[in-house]
């Protein structure tokens, strides 16, 4: 067996462990490319908008999913386990339309998507740790002013773009720490979790609401 063929049955065997614990079924397996030393963007005849992604995951050795292709980009790295698995299974059970969205849906929709991979990567590695968590939260504690919550959020996403990345995955990454959290002790049904996991979120605004909502209510 090849080397890409073991790091794929690895990674289709994540999928298949967090498929089971969630009670879904998984329609399809994505391909899936060790980011070894000697790769090159050529070989894996992505469309050229990949290529800056591609080489960011190469020097990183950080795993990523590419939603389009379907690929997943394997890289060193054993903390996060499972979260491009997680990043796959989500993708391919809902059809949320990304294009043409506001900024304020399209941070929503992103943040959710590291939610829900930080979440199953939290499955299959009871250690995952959120290695954002040591940073203070941009966002109020509390929306009783919903206003200047929005307000917040909007100056966080007019800032320069490495800070609103930070921002996604310290939102995203905050709120599957805290849903793991919760399911673990028992706070919410598997049948809840399901129920959201495959939530398409179409709407306008529908995103956001649901961040709010996740953030300010349910794991509040």
């Amino acid at each position: 067996m090849s080397l890409r063929e073991r790091v794929e049955q690895k990674s289709h065997d994540l999928i298949w462990e967090i498929a089971d614990q969630l009670n879904i079924d998984v329609p399809f397996f994505p391909e899936v490319y060790p980011l070894s030393p000697d790769m090159t963007f050529p070989s894996l005849c992505l469309p050229s908008r990949y290529r800056s992604i591609f080489l960011k995951a190469k020097k990183t050795k950080r795993s990523m999913y590419l939603h389009k292709p379907k690929i997943i980009l394997s890289g060193r790295g054993t903390n996060s386990k499972g979260e491009e698995e997680g990043h796959f299974l989500h993708d391919v059970v809902t059809s949320t339309r990304k294009s043409n969205r506001t900024v304020a849906d399209s941070f929503a929709i992103h943040a959710l998507e590291e939610m829900w991979g930080f979440f199953c990567s939290r499955l299959v590695n009871t250690r995952r740790v959120n290695r954002f968590a040591k940073y203070g939260d941009f966002l109020p504690k509390d929306n009783s002013n919903l206003v200047h919550v929005l307000d917040c959020l909007k100056d966080s996403l007019d800032s320069d773009r490495d800070f609103v990345e930070f921002f996604v995955y310290q939102q995203g990454y905050g709120l599957g720490s805290r849903l793991a959290l919760a399911y673990d002790r028992g706070e919410i049904p598997l049948s809840e979790i399901r129920k959201s996991f495959s939530e398409s979120l179409n709407g306008d605004a529908e995103p956001l609401l649901k961040f709010l909502r996740l953030k300010y209510e349910v794991l509040n």
